[in-house]
């Protein structure tokens, strides 16, 4: 039993830090512009939010970004995950 708590307990503490240290690579990275966008994506689709953040956090450890990112370059990185989904709707009048 003590052990189980022992191991939830360092769980938690990981998923803490990883959290802590992806909101730093956020505000070190992104342009208040862009903070302000994934906020108001967050309010709408959270799971898009997340794994646009994970996206950014993954290409700031790989290199792959070593400057500020704007809201243009988010809207780009939204199109890449979602795969330029567009939706169709039709309107059926009787």
């Amino acid at each position: 039993m003590e052990r189980d708590l022992k191991e939830i307990y360092e769980e938690q503490i990981k998923k803490y830090q990883a959290e802590a240290l992806k909101k730093a690579i956020l505000l070190k990275y992104l342009s208040k512009n862009a903070r302000e966008r994934i906020n108001r994506i967050k309010i709408v689709k959270p799971e898009l939010a997340e794994k646009l953040e994970m996206a950014i956090v993954q290409s700031v450890n790989s290199g792959q970004i070593n400057k500020e990112i704007s809201e243009e370059e988010i809207i780009n990185i939204l199109k890449l995950i979602e795969g330029d989904k567009k939706r169709e709707f039709k309107i059926i009048r009787k």
